[in-house]
């Protein structure tokens, strides 16, 4: 297995990294909120378990509906590097 040559503009540019990222983000809140003390303002246990639940299954959602889409859409990541590939091939020539 090896990396692409383009991995770092792929890990800054492609909107499936910054989907997974922020499902991971959403999944983490879920599985903290157990941690979140209940009967201050007002909070009952129902209300961590549903909002726990909530933030899970958004977080999933994202991370394969959203990741997924975003494998098909193009993102200009490709463009800049046949680009850059182009205008290197110019100043050789």
């Amino acid at each position: 297995m090896k990396f692409v040559e383009n991995w770092e503009a792929i890990l800054k540019g492609a909107w499936s990294v910054r989907l997974a990222a922020v499902a991971s983000i959403l999944i983490s809140i879920s599985e903290s909120a157990s941690f979140v003390p209940t009967g201050i303002l007002g909070i009952t246990p129902e209300l961590v378990a549903d909002g726990a639940s909530a933030f899970k299954y958004l977080g999933w959602f994202f991370y394969a509906a959203g990741a997924f889409a975003a494998r098909f859409i193009n993102q200009g990541i490709a463009d800049a590097q046949i680009q850059a590939a182009l205008d290197a091939a110019k100043e050789q020539s």
